[in-house]
């Protein structure tokens, strides 16, 4: 009984080592099919996911001088990443790292946007503008140290000292020429005409455009409506042109004696301005008068006449300016600036400072300062600094802001923040930072 079950168990032995009586045999891991093998195919690796780009620092808005450099920089995160950089939305040959450098800027760079796009195979992404200011001075029309009377494109145009500097709601410049008994007029393109009298035909005539007569104007000045107001020297005259080209004459400033009995330089208007109420401001070599609407007077500094004084053909160069609060500012009598009806009415920083003046639309003042060749801002703060010039009276223009000014005289400022001064005999556009 003992032996049956031994050989029981032996048998169950070689059964088991046989592999369960399948007739042949098979490693672990392969599968038998038909009579043959097979191997499983191999464990796949989960595809590799590249995210776009992601920028952490955008390239930044920049202001520079004419003539210096300037980089935009991006810095971007990812793998194998690519760049190029696009002006004003046209891609710039070359350009094709995380910075670019613009080796010499020009007043034709003024404005231009600048981005980026950074590239990688997970997608692109644009950075934000950076928009690039360049500062400078450009001449608009005439040649500093050339005078003539001849219109014409620009440089190729002619004036004779042009004093008195105005801009209307177009971008028109106008001019009042001096020596040349004139008002002229520069288009946006720069295009010089005569608007109004004819070149050295002095006279006080009234009429349309180039049938009046003016004797050497000095300060222009526009109202609300577009009528131009020309303050014309010789004869004392306060003159309006209106849109439609008339020439009148508004009234006839008071003189005092001179030692030789003619009228002098110093009873000749000179600076003029206008508020929101359309009353006129006059500075001549004695005081500063407001005149309403009816002509009726006051006088708000200095004098109505004065006796005694020297003659000169020439008026004195001084301005007066309102800003959009109707704030009166005038180069002053005393050889300042000064803030009219202010209880602190001398503005800090500006003695010595003599010239025609101009406001902007946030109440900036500036003052193209004939006595020390340079154009001044002055901030409502009462902060005041240098624009253009280094005090030196220069014969030519420079294109840089800190280049020497031939005799800065008249100036105004447009909406965009754009002045335009008379220098010698020309006008030039200086482009702030």
């Amino acid at each position: 009984m003992r032996a049956v079950t031994t050989l029981t168990f032996m048998f169950a032995l070689a059964c088991t080592a046989c592999g369960g009586g399948g007739g042949g045999s098979s490693s672990p891991g392969t599968v038998t099919s038909g009579g043959g093998t097979s191997t499983p195919p191999p464990a796949t690796t989960p595809p590799v996911t590249i995210t776009a780009p992601v920028i952490a620092t955008q390239p930044s808005s920049q202001s520079v001088a004419a003539g210096t450099p300037v980089t935009f920089s991006v810095a971007a995160s990812g793998a194998t990443l690519s760049y190029q950089w696009l002006r004003d939305g046209t891609p710039v040959a070359g350009a094709t790292s995380s910075s670019y450098t613009l080796a010499t800027t020009t007043l034709e760079d003024r404005g231009s946007k600048w981005r980026v796009q950074v590239t990688n195979p997970g997608g692109t992404v644009s950075s934000d503008e950076a928009v690039l200011t360049v500062s400078g001075i450009r001449l608009l029309a005439g040649a500093p140290s050339s005078y003539g009377t001849s219109d014409g494109d620009g440089a190729q145009a002619r004036f004779h000292e042009p004093f008195g500097v105005a801009v209307d709601a177009s971008g028109n410049v106008f001019a009042a020429d001096f020596y040349n008994q004139t008002i002229r007029k520069i288009s946006p393109a720069g295009e010089v005409s005569t608007y109004a009298g004819a070149a050295e035909l002095y006279g006080r005539v009234d009429g349309t455009l180039n049938n009046a007569r003016f004797t050497y104007p000095t300060g222009i000045a526009f109202d609300k409506a577009g009528n131009l107001y020309v303050a014309d020297s010789a004869f004392r005259l306060i003159r309006k042109i209106t849109p439609q080209g008339a020439v009148s004459t508004l009234t006839q400033l008071p003189k005092g004696t001179s030692v030789d009995g003619q009228s002098s330089g110093m009873f000749q208007p000179s600076g003029i301005a206008l508020d929101s109420s359309d009353n006129i401001y006059v500075t001549n070599g004695v005081g500063t008068r407001r005149i309403a609407p009816d002509m009726s007077y006051s006088i708000i500094e200095g004098f109505d006449t004065r006796d005694e004084v020297a003659t000169s053909i020439v008026p004195t160069i001084r301005g007066v300016a309102v800003d959009p609060n109707n704030n009166v500012y005038v180069s002053s009598l005393q050889g300042d600036v000064r803030k009219l009806g202010s209880p602190g009415a001398v503005i800090a920083g500006t003695s010595g400072v003599q010239g025609y003046m101009a406001t902007d639309r946030h109440g900036n003042v500036y003052v193209a300062d004939y006595a020390n060749s340079v154009v001044r801002k002055i901030t409502p703060a009462g902060v005041v600094s240098i624009i253009a010039g280094n005090g030196t009276r220069g014969l030519e223009l420079g294109a840089n802001l800190s280049a020497p000014l031939p005799s800065p005289r008249g100036i105004a400022v447009d909406a965009n923040g754009i002045l335009y001064v008379a220098v010698g005999h020309a006008i030039v556009k200086i482009y702030q930072p």
